[in-house]
């Protein structure tokens, strides 16, 4: 199975090695890391379909004529954070030089861009009103926010979609009067 992309198999296959190997646990400490594994193996273990029609009809009149599927959509509301370190140098001068970070990464911490995006679209199409955005991001994805925050997400969109309208106006006088 996996888990924000992480194969919990694999992850549980690279602990039990050197649980194994260790001769310096204590009996109880084993058996309890073991346990924990055994836990997370269930836990995270797909669920058994029931037994098939065919298993539970040998010997019948019955054939297989095909298969019946069904879908589960379902959303997974996460937080992850991308670190981006820049190395510094320094000569035998005390002068710094910093490498660059990626384009728009240009404050300590920020939110991306799916942040800034759900935020403008809860207030701006939803009309929710700032605290229930707040507490929506806090509630659903441990992502602290402010109103002020909120603000400047509609601020900036709102900054960025400037010049759309008059691109559409000037389209649409254009249009309006092609033949």
């Amino acid at each position: 199975m996996k888990i924000s992309n992480r194969d919990v198999d694999d992850i549980l296959a690279r602990v039990r090695q050197p649980l194994q190997d260790d001769q310096t646990l204590s009996v109880s400490l084993r058996t309890t890391l073991e346990l924990l594994i055994a836990l997370i193996q269930i836990l995270t273990a797909p669920e058994k379909p029931a037994a098939k029609a065919s298993a539970s009809l040998v010997g019948s009149q019955f054939r297989v004529v095909g298969y019946e599927k069904r879908q589960v959509i379902d959303l997974d509301i996460s937080r992850f954070v991308t670190e981006y370190p820049a190395e510094i140098l320094e000569n035998a001068q005390g002068r710094r030089i910093v490498a660059p970070f990626p384009d728009g990464v240009d404050r300590p911490v920020q939110y991306g861009p799916s942040v800034k995006t759900q935020a403008v679209y809860l207030s701006a199409y939803q009309l929710l009103p700032y605290e229930r955005i707040r507490e929506y991001f806090e509630d659903q994805a441990g992502i602290p926010l402010s109103a002020g925050s909120l603000f400047n997400f509609n601020r900036e969109a709102f900054d960025r979609a400037a010049g759309f309208e008059y691109w559409v106006k000037d389209r649409l006088t254009w249009l309006a009067g092609a033949p």
